[in-house]
Formats: structure tokens, sequence, C-alpha cells
């Protein structure tokens, strides 16, 4: 699975662990498909985290009406930094190890 399947996708959840090991976020395709993208690194070292211009609202839901926290515009990893745009804002989250998968 490519991180561009990502695109126009819907952020449905977020969780960064307390001692930043890892972010998971959860996705609703377009194709109704859920999807979990994890994020760490090795041997438990902590990522790096930055939200710039977070507009995170309870209001928002898709056409659907699932609650979302905003449409996916734009996706990028280069040299252990991921960047995530939407109508929540911007994600940046440093880290090298990256699993996108099914969610269950």
């Amino acid at each position: 699975m490519e991180l561009n399947c990502l695109i126009d996708s819907e952020l449905l959840s977020l969780n960064q662990s307390f001692d930043d090991t890892y972010i998971e976020m959860l996705f609703l395709l377009e194709s109704d498909q859920k999807v979990k993208l994890l994020v760490s690194n090795k041997q438990g070292k902590a990522i790096t985290v930055r939200f710039k211009g977070m507009q995170l609202s309870a209001s928002k839901t898709t056409l659907n009406d699932i609650p979302t926290l905003g449409e996916v515009e734009g996706i990028s990893y280069l040299q252990g930094s991921l960047s995530l745009e939407g109508d929540f804002g911007l994600i940046e989250v440093d880290g090298h190890d990256i699993v996108l998968e099914p969610a269950l």
C-alpha cells in the first residue's frame, strides 16, 4: 500500500503515545476501506511530532455522516520526515519506521 492512497481520504483518529514512541492515525479511503498509519523509530526511540495550524472540530462529518477530523489534501515522506496536510492543518512526524496497513 502506497502513502499516496491517503490523498482525499478522511482522517478519523489520531493517537500519539505518551512516551513519544509512536503515532497512529486511522483513515477512511474513498473506497470506504479503513487503513492505519503507524510511525515510530527502531528500538523505541522517540519520534518528533509537530502540529501547525491545527484545526480540529467535532462537528465535521463525511458525506455519509461519519465523524472526521478532516480530508487529507497532501502527503509526503522524505528522509525520515512525514508531512500530512489537510483540513485539520499540517502534521509533521520525524520517524523512520512507517507501516500503512488495513485496519481491523
